[in-house]
């Protein structure tokens, strides 16, 4: 007896090509010990390795240890930075620091240099002094601002450069507000305020603009459920700005407007790209009404016996027109 035919056969789509194909594919045959390859899998192990957070309370706070921020991903390079404002920098104070130079007069490094230069750093495993914004915000190829390698890498040794006028350090912020230093200082500070962050003031921006965008979409999708259940038609002769009649679709949108102040505005004020009333906008609504309604006809039918009717006729646009009846 032959297997009765359902309501799903007529929407599936065929895949006798692929299925051919497929056979003629060549077959990979595993040993019995080897494991069997998951490529979702393997591509959930990637993408987890590249989006997991890393330990911040692992972080090396020695400067001469540490990476540099431009050697971590893109992605996490904002939270590493973040994570080091917070530490500070890393002022070690020790009993005795190591002395170097001519035997004659050996200089070591001074821990009262902390109270005068805040932002200075000490590297016990360089026995150097670095500085702690400039190595937040140094970039592998600017290497050419004074004393940005010597305060970022390989780090400051030089002690009898320390003090008078032509201080090291002094030299190193500089005297304009545009130095290196001084713009890796304010960088510090902005990183710090939550609220200048980009993304909460673009999260606030676009929270505003979503409840705008679904009240527009709304109104758009009631007025395609409404032409479609009265079986009207959307578009206009003439849907231009000086039309006196725009068709059912634009014209029932305005006649919304009318009614609610507050949706005429959103639609006056409303970009190009977020109006929601085009042609394809109308018909991507009306293909997912559709498809919920011939979901809810299978769940109904559920292999019962039903019949199809099906004609076609040709419009005034030379184009075949088909419509089916389903009875059941």
């Amino acid at each position: 007896m032959k297997k009765q035919s359902t309501i799903d056969g007529f929407f599936k789509r065929k895949y006798s090509s692929s299925t051919q194909d497929s056979e003629n594919l060549p077959k990979i045959v595993l040993d019995e010990d080897s494991p069997m390859p998951n490529v979702h899998e393997n591509r959930f192990k990637k993408t987890h390795l590249e989006n997991n957070e890393i330990d911040l309370s692992t972080l090396e706070r020695d400067p001469g240890l540490r990476k540099q921020i431009y050697d971590y991903p893109v992605s996490q390079r904002d939270t590493i930075m973040r994570a080091y404002i917070n530490l500070g920098p890393f002022q070690q104070t020790l009993s005795v620091y190591p002395k170097s130079g001519p035997e004659t007069h050996k200089r070591s490094f001074q821990v009262s240099w902390f109270k005068l230069f805040p932002w200075l750093e000490y590297s016990k495993s360089l026995d150097a002094a670095l500085c702690f914004p400039c190595f937040l915000f140094n970039k592998p190829s600017g290497m050419g601002h004074y004393g940005q390698r010597a305060f970022t890498i390989d780090g400051f040794q030089n002690w009898k450069k320390v003090g008078g006028k032509s201080c090291a350090f002094l030299q190193h912020m500089g005297s304009e507000c545009t130095s290196f230093h001084n713009v890796a200082q304010k960088s510090c500070d902005d990183l710090l305020n939550e609220a200048q962050d980009i993304r909460n003031v673009f999260e606030t921006f676009t929270e505003e603009e979503r409840k705008n965008n679904r009240l527009r979409l709304k109104a758009t999708i009631y007025t395609v459920r409404l032409c479609a259940f009265q079986g009207i038609a959307y578009r206009g002769h003439d849907e231009g700005q000086d039309s006196i009649n725009k068709g059912n679709f634009r014209e029932i949108l305005k006649a919304l407007g009318d009614f609610n102040t507050e949706l005429e505005e959103l639609f006056r004020t409303a970009p190009k790209h977020a109006l929601y009333t085009s042609p394809s906008i109308q018909k991507e609504i009306l293909n997912l009404i559709s498809t919920k309604v011939r979901k809810m006809i299978c769940e109904e039918i559920n292999g019962g016996k039903f019949c199809l009717l099906v004609d076609e006729a040709r419009d005034q646009s030379n184009k075949e027109q088909m419509s089916i009846v389903l009875r059941f």
